[in-house]
């Protein structure tokens, strides 16, 4: 029984050291950005988000709370929608990317759609350096 007990911390301790210590690729922020917007998880958009573009952010979290209805609507619209990584460019120098994506079912929209999404690196971490999900 100890020894389970070893071998379930010492896993433990490995995926934190792996989760916390991987650096995010431009294609995991993507990816980890579509969740956020579906959630509306303005915490976790603000960290993967350009400094640049917070205010921008800002503004459509309060919107989003002074039109509840807004907001209902926007979730129940992509809740079901996925995400396809199409293709990651990387620039020479390192500090901005490219992944074009493909969206689909989103709800009363087109069938799928793709859409670049441009990154810059901020503090050595993939930054959305527009909000374009």
């Amino acid at each position: 029984m100890k020894n389970l007990t070893k071998l379930i911390l010492l896993m433990s301790a490995c995926l934190l050291i792996v989760s916390c210590g991987a650096p995010k690729t431009p294609k995991d922020v993507v990816k980890i950005m579509f969740v956020a917007i579906q959630n509306l998880d303005f915490a976790t958009m603000k960290k993967h988000l350009a400094s640049e573009r917070l205010s921008r952010l800002e503004q459509e979290e309060q919107d989003m709370k002074e039109n509840p209805n807004d907001a209902a609507d926007f979730i129940l619209k992509i809740k079901d929608a996925k995400i396809e990584i199409i293709s990651e460019k990387i620039s020479e120098d390192k500090n901005s990317a490219s992944v074009v994506i493909k969206i689909s079912q989103v709800k009363g929209e087109y069938d799928s759609f793709e859409n670049s999404v441009n990154l810059i690196k901020e503090n050595g971490e993939w930054k959305f350096d527009e909000n374009a999900l």
